[in-house]
């Protein structure tokens, strides 16, 4: 008889009583030669056909598990059929997977796959760009890029996000703070900028005030002045063309310029007058006033003291007494 089963099924089992064995190359089947018996391996199914040639007057067939067996028994003529069973979804035909013994399905362990790297699989780059960060699961532990890292699109951050760098460079010329959904002067009140030092250096915007708050000084370099609306307000050495009015209550020692504001009373080492006539004189009459004591400019006059009224007067007559 020819061999003609190439099929792997185990374990091995033998057909027929009598006469000598032959055995297929993969030692999976053994059969008697003269049993009448034909093997016919196909697709999923092995095929055993057993005709009237021999003795044999029942023939069954018993397999693992792995086959589903019909036809069985043949008592005259027929054929033994067994077909793959049906087995449970994600499983593998494989030997036990921690020792050695005989194979079933069972599911596929990590210990079933070699240890493969990088460069055994084709595609590793391609499907690591294709499939990028976004498309990962997320970490469970710090993720450390060793070199550069480029994002060209949104990158955006929720939690805590602390920068170890000497200078950060944005090419952005706006930034934002405060971005929210509903934003609210509440909301921004303490906002800015904070420089950590012996003690915080800020410039924060403050709501009670509705202005920026500096806690330091501010030094314009030199050329530099403070602007408001456009206008130079105040610089090194001048104030504004455009300041007209202050609330200044003191100044130093002014050595130049043109007093063109209210008359300086008496009071204040000044006379109240903005006009004096000629030919007149400047008199006290009422207590801190001075007037100016006009000659009147028709006839001539002296300056005379009238004691009784402690007043001072043109007269043009003088009605003795002891001068």
């Amino acid at each position: 008889m020819s061999k003609q089963l190439r099929q792997t099924i185990q374990p091995a089992f033998i057909l027929g009583a009598t006469g000598s064995a032959e055995t297929d190359s993969l030692g999976y089947f053994s059969l008697l030669a003269g049993s009448g018996i034909t093997l016919t391996p196909a697709s999923g199914s092995l095929t055993i056909a057993v005709s009237n040639a021999g003795t044999v007057t029942s023939v069954g067939l018993s397999l693992p598990d792995l086959f589903t067996v019909s036809g069985s028994p043949v008592t005259g003529s027929g054929t033994l059929t067994a077909t793959l069973a049906s087995q449970t979804a994600a499983q593998v035909f494989a030997a036990p997977a921690a020792t050695a013994g005989a194979p079933t399905f069972r599911a596929l362990v990590a210990g079933d796959i070699p240890s493969l790297t990088a460069a055994k699989i084709s595609d590793f780059d391609t499907q690591v760009r294709t499939n990028r960060l976004d498309h990962l699961a997320q970490a469970t532990q710090p993720v450390t890029f060793g070199s550069n890292v480029t994002v060209t699109g949104d990158l955006t951050v929720n939690g805590t996000t602390t920068i170890n760098s000497t200078t950060v460079t944005i090419d952005d010329k706006n930034f934002v703070l405060g971005d929210v959904a509903s934003p609210t002067d509440a909301g921004a009140d303490g906002g800015g900028i904070t420089l950590k030092g012996t003690t915080d250096k800020s410039l924060n915007w403050v709501d009670a005030t509705d202005a920026w708050t500096s806690s330091e000084h501010l030094n314009l370099l030199t050329g530099k002045a403070f602007y408001i609306n456009g206008t130079s307000v105040l610089n090194a050495s001048t104030l504004g063309s455009g300041v007209t009015a202050s609330s200044l209550t003191s100044v130093g020692t002014i050595t130049t310029g043109t007093w063109s504001a209210t008359a300086i009373a008496a009071t204040r080492g000044g006379t109240g007058l903005t006009t004096v006539p000629k030919g007149a004189v400047l008199v006290a009459n009422t207590a801190d006033t001075i007037s100016a004591l006009d000659g009147g400019g028709s006839v001539d006059g002296i300056l005379a003291y009238d004691a009784a009224s402690d007043t001072i007067s043109w007269a043009i007559t003088i009605d003795g007494g002891t001068f």
